[in-house]
């Protein structure tokens, strides 16, 4: 009841209780913590293109290359269709955050095989929150980072509904 049944990262039940825990943490060392809202670029047209079994090994495998790119502390979660969210601690520098998400992208833009000839790649928008700059409740700072996302897309309107 607290994984993704697809790609066995946390879901969104267990991701709010992993942020509960981030927010406290950093409150104990005076720290912050990053929420990065992610949206897959390219997804659907593969699902269209390939069937959803391949669809589903696209998530799979990102899912496992966003979980190599975290600290042990940290948490990577899917929380439906191709939205992930990255929980990072005890952040002293927002160039911390800058860092791990350029690994971060680099790992998920990498090519994917599935197989038969078939490569396929997606890409990434992200957007950041900063806890406690951004909000103090993980339903502020999944808006606040989705809202992000959204304008880093490229559209107009960032208000979206969770």
């Amino acid at each position: 009841a607290f994984h993704d049944a697809l790609t066995q990262l946390p879901n969104r039940l267990l991701l709010a209780d992993r942020m509960t825990q981030a927010f406290a943490l950093s409150d104990r060392t005076q720290t912050q913590a990053a929420v990065c809202y992610f949206d897959l670029n390219g997804f659907k047209p593969i699902n269209d293109r390939y069937g959803h079994d391949m669809g589903d090994e696209v998530l799979k495998i990102t899912g496992r290359r966003l979980l190599e790119q975290v600290r042990g502390n940290d948490t990577a979660a899917r929380i439906g269709g191709d939205e992930f969210v990255l929980v990072l601690t005890a952040v002293k520098d927002p160039a911390e955050v800058d860092q791990a998400l350029r690994r971060v992208m680099a790992a998920i833009e990498q090519p994917i095989d599935l197989g038969g000839g078939r490569v396929v790649r997606v890409s990434a928008a992200v957007g950041t929150a900063l806890y406690p700059r951004d909000g103090t409740t993980s339903f502020e700072l999944l808006r606040a980072a989705d809202q992000a996302m959204y304008a880093d897309k490229g559209h107009v309107s960032a208000e979206r509904s969770l």
